[in-house]
């Protein structure tokens, strides 16, 4: 039993000095990882101009589909346009208030209409 108790004891101090060099290594792996960390997550690099990056993109995204819808409808436009002529018809007589020669106009007040 003494052998064991100086085995015991010698183990015991062989143990410390590499709990503190475990120590050691992992405080030092916590300081080199906290810049790290920080110069993901905050420089012009890191995670947050990602992010923001990413949602510009997809505001970007949005109007640039926005854009190509309106696109697509101002061709319809100019192709019906350029082949209906009820259409053109239709956009002269609301828009500009033409006519027909030989047709009326008769306009009546708001007041009259609301009153039948």
């Amino acid at each position: 039993m003494a052998h064991r108790k100086a085995n015991n004891k010698h183990s015991d101090a062989t143990v410390d000095p590499l709990r503190r060099r475990r120590r050691r290594r992992l405080a030092l792996a916590g300081l080199l990882l906290v810049p790290v960390l920080a110069f993901l997550v905050f420089s012009s690099y890191g995670l947050g101009s990602r992010l923001r990056l990413e949602m510009e993109q997809a505001d970007i995204h949005e109007r640039i589909d926005a854009a190509q819808k309106r696109r697509d409808s101002l061709e319809t436009a100019i192709e019906r346009l350029h082949r209906d002529t009820l259409y053109i018809e239709r956009l002269a007589r609301e828009r500009f208030g033409m006519i027909r020669p030989g047709e009326r106009v008769y306009l009546l007040d708001s007041d009259d209409v609301d009153s039948e």
